[in-house]
Parts: C-alpha cells; structure tokens; sequence
C-alpha cells in the first residue's frame, strides 16, 4: 500500500522537526524531546488500531449472535402461549429456558435483572399453562360425561337396545379447545342443562323396572352436573385470564429484554467511537502542548499547529459516520508533518479491513441463500423438487384444516419415452411444468416427486374447491400434444396428454393429518384412477367406506 505521506495531494511530507526549527531554534533541546513523544505514539497508535479492529469485529458477532438468539426467543414464547400441542410447548418452554440461561445473555451487568425476571415470567407462565390445562380437561371431561349421561338416558327413555345406546354414547367429541372463550362453553351447558331437565320427566319415565332404575340413575348424575360444570367454567375462565395476562407480562418483558439489548448494542458501537475521539484527543493535547511550549511567543506558530492537526479532526468526523452507517470515510486532505499522515493511514487500513470484511459477511449470505433456493428446484420442469419436499415435511408435521393434496401422474409416460425417446419426454415433462404454474395460485408449490409423478399441497381450500382444481389441471394438460410437444391455444390437443390425479383432503380440524399421511392417501386415491383407466380424478376414501358403499365399482371420477 503506497504511503499516505506521498499520494497525499501531492505534498511533500517532512518530519516535524524540519517543519518547526527554522522559529524554535532557541527551543532545539524541547523539539527532540518532542520527536521522542511522536515515535513512541506512532507505535501507541499502530497498537490501538489492532486492538480496536479485534474489538470490533467481536462485538459486531456477539451483537450478531444475540440478534438471532432474541428473534428465536420471541417465536418460542409465542409456542408456548398459543400452541394446541401441550408437546409442542412444552418443547418451546424447555428451549427458551436453554436459551435464557445461556452465558450469551450474560455479557452485559444491565440485562441481567430483566434476563432472571423473564426467567422467572417464563416459569410462572409455564406454571399457569399447567394450571390451565388442568382446568380445561376437567371440563371436557365434565362435558363429555354430560353427553354420554343425557345420550343414555335418552336411550333408555326411547326403549333402545343397550348396543343401540351405547353407540349414541360414542358419539361425543372433545368440547373446550386450547384457549377457548367461555361463552360458547357456557350457551352449550345451558342447551344441555334445558334437554336434561325436558328428558328427566315423568312423561319420559320408563314402564320397565330396570330400565327405570337406570333412567333415574342417570338423571341423578345430571342434575348436579350443570352447577359443577358451571363452577369448573368460572375457574377455566378465570385460569384463562390469568394465564393470558401473564403471557402478557411475560411478552413485554421480552420486548423490554430486547430493547435493552439494542440500547446496549448502541452504547457499545458509541463506546468504540468514544475510545477513538478520546483517543485522538489524547493525541492532539499531547501534540498542541508540545507546540504551545516550543511556540508560546508566537501566535503564527500556534496557528500554524492548528493547521497541522485539521487532518485528524477531519477523520475523526468521518470515523463518527464510518461506524454509524458503514460508508468508507474520505480521505482527508494531506499534511505536511510525517506522524499525521501516518496516523491518517493506519486509520483508513483499519476501516477498509472492516468494511471488506462486512462486506465479504453480506456475499457469504446472499450467495448462501441463492444456492440453497436453486438446489431445491428440478432443473427440467422448474418445480420444486424431492428435496423441498422432504424439506417441508421436516419443517411442518401438521396440516391445518381445509388442507388438501394432490397426486398427479403422466399417463403412459414410460412409452412416451420407449416410442419417442427421452428428449421428447423432458419437452413434455417441459410443457407439463409451464401449464401446471399457470394453474395454480401464486403462492402454491408444486413439487416433482419422481419421474413423471407430481405433488401439489393446497391450503384453505375446500374439498370441492381442491377437486376443482384437480379438474382444472386434468383439462389443461390435454392441450399438451403427444405427436410433437406442442401447447393448443384454442382448447384440447389432436393427441392430447392425460393425466391421472389422486385427491386427498383434511377438512375437519388442525392437526388431524400430517403431510406424509395426507400424501400417502392421495397416491392410493392416484392408484385408484390409474386402475378405473386413466385419465381420472379420483377422490380418496378409506377402504371400509369404499366398499360399503353402492357405487363400490365405480370410484367418483371424471373422464376426458
């Protein structure tokens, strides 16, 4: 790197000696002295610069690190409040507590009070959770213990036989869900409570002894069940709130917990900057009291001191903006005097290490993700490919509800490629990639799942809306033509290409299928088609279903 000294505007530098001696030569003894404190502050300045680029660069990774550690805690927290999966906060409470006691969170005596107050909100709201949880299954089983009394009791009324009333008993279904309001809890106790109080009569009463027995004893066990479950409901609620409240205090002292970090980052990059200005200032007294001691009868002398040192403050501002906004300082304009100009260039080493290496961080980055995104596509239809998917059934055990997948395979594909070869059949694999994005909505995926068989995920989507879209893409792909790969305009190919598609949906409630079973459902639904002829849309149904069922040979379907 060619010295600052002789690009500097294309000055001339000298030592400061030269520059001073022609009006200090009665002060020749305090300029040698003065030569002396200039030497011994270059290499002062050469040692700080080192030590200021290491402290630097570990504080911006701790800072860095506590970032990603802070967003991954307020993700968690949120797990553990609204998660339906007790497992699943339960997992988010043992890894923020992981988290919260890890020595990162340590670094700095002002965040340590909020860091054990949060650990202690985590506890109490893990506590309350418990608590809460315990609370609602008492109810649910309040609840379901109302439904099988009344369902039985009204099976004994009406003479069912006791195989009959038992299947009436089966028929009840979880009640109060994570969270839940009480309202609706408390409309669905007082339906209840009314039909147990219109069966439980005289009118309904049973002619035959045992049956009697029975009726009466169910009865009883109602009639003190809407004041319990009442009294279990203001407690839920009141759990509830509590609960909630809590998880409320226990966000804000997160969010309070973050703020401080981000003050305490603040203060450090401004601790950095201070070490510097102090540091230039240190520097510049030393400097200015040498001068003034050599040259105190002589203003222009002092004057001309000043002068000498515009350089450093110059860069001392620009070092301010350097490490607010991470803009390469300018080169201030050049001095005469050797030791500034050495001070100006170490200087501006140090920044330009740390803005390459900045620099070279954000590439690293970007270049990471671009190639984690091309490897998760098939290069020859453009679609997602095995890889993403199994990626996202990693990510994602559970479906929400009004989910829904997609089989779909190229019919007679293996003698497309047999007859035609296999170039014609990527062009075609080509064609089926472009028609089937435009099928779909932008947000949607599909993915390659091997060969010529392809998966489509849907999300708030109704089974007949998912059907649709099956239909939509069946009819499409016709317009592809087998004889040479090309895509009708006006509507259906001379040799168009059919497909088969298998449907298989999870409309009930959340969690009720996971991806691989949605999958594996609509790949039998896919069989199904291929078996029935191809060129099918085929829901699934279980095989119990199917084949009770009165249209057991004929599977609903859609041909051509």
């Amino acid at each position: 790197m060619e010295s600052f000294s002789k690009t500097s505007a294309g000055r001339k530098a000298v030592p400061i000696r030269r520059f001073l001696l022609p009006v200090m030569a009665t002060l020749i003894f305090m300029m040698i002295g003065y030569l002396t404190v200039g030497l011994n502050m270059s290499e002062r300045i050469q040692a700080f610069a080192y030590e200021l680029e290491e402290q630097t660069l570990k504080d911006v990774m701790l800072a860095q690190r506590n970032s990603t550690n802070l967003h991954y805690l307020s993700k968690s927290l949120q797990d553990l409040v609204y998660a339906g999966n007790p497992q699943r906060a339960r997992t988010a409470y043992v890894n923020n507590w992981g988290l919260l006691t890890e020595t990162v969170f340590e670094q700095h005596d002002e965040a340590k009070p909020l860091t054990q107050r949060l650990i202690e909100s985590l506890q109490k709201t893990w506590s309350l959770r418990q608590e809460y949880e315990a609370r609602r299954n008492e109810v649910n089983v309040d609840f379901n213990t109302f439904h099988q009394d009344l369902l039985a009791a009204a099976g004994v009324a009406a003479e069912l036989s006791n195989a009959s009333t038992n299947l009436l008993i089966d028929l009840r279904l979880p009640i109060v869900q994570h969270l839940d309001r009480e309202a609706p809890h408390r409309r669905h106790l007082e339906v209840l409570d009314g039909a147990a109080r219109e069966l439980c009569t005289a009118a309904h009463l049973p002619s035959d002894d045992e049956r009697r027995t029975a009726f009466l004893s169910y009865c009883e066990n109602m009639r003190e069940l809407p004041r319990t479950l009442g009294t279990k409901l203001d407690a839920l609620a009141s759990a509830r709130t509590e609960f909630l409240a809590q998880a409320a205090a226990m966000n804000e002292d997160a969010q309070n917990l973050s703020h401080v970090y981000a003050k305490l980052e603040t203060s450090d990059r401004l601790g950095l900057i201070d070490q510097i200005t102090r540091f230039n200032d240190r520097l510049f007294s030393s400097f200015s009291i040498a001068v003034f001691l050599a040259m105190a009868m002589a203003t222009a002398i002092a004057l001309a001191a000043f002068w000498v040192l515009r350089p450093l403050g110059e860069l001392r501002e620009e070092m301010r903006r350097f490490l607010e906004t991470n803009k390469l300082p300018k080169m201030p304009e050049g001095s005469h005097i050797e030791e500034i100009n050495d001070v100006v260039e170490w200087l501006m080493h140090f920044c330009n290490m740390l803005h390459q290496k900045r620099a070279s961080l954000s590439l690293l980055t970007s270049q990471y993700d671009e190639l984690l995104n091309e490897s998760n596509k098939d290069p020859l239809t453009g679609l997602a490919n095995r890889r993403a998917f199994e990626a996202l059934v990693e990510k994602a055990d559970n479906l929400p509800a009004n989910s829904a997948a997609l089989m779909i395979d190229i019919d007679h594909f293996k003698r497309v490629n047999d007859t035609r070869g296999h170039l014609f059949g990527d062009q075609i694999l080509k064609r089926f990639g472009e028609l089937i994005r435009d099928c779909i909505a932008q947000n949607d995926v599909v993915y390659r799942y091997g060969g010529e068989e392809f998966c489509l995920l849907l999300t708030g989507v109704t089974a007949k809306a998912a059907y649709n879209m099956a239909e939509r893409i069946r009819l499409r792909m016709r317009r592809i033509s087998l004889a040479d790969a090309s895509v009708s305009e006006t509507g259906e190919a001379p040799s168009p290409l059919s497909v088969s598609i298998g449907i298989s949906t999870s409309t009930k409630h959340w969690a009720e299928k996971d991806i691989l079973t949605l999958v594996r459902e609509a790949d039998l639904a896919l069989y199904r088609a291929k078996c029935l002829g191809r060129n099918l849309t085929v829901r699934y149904e279980p095989e119990e279903v199917r084949k009770s069922s009165p249209f057991a040979d004929r599977m609903e379907g859609s041909h051509a």
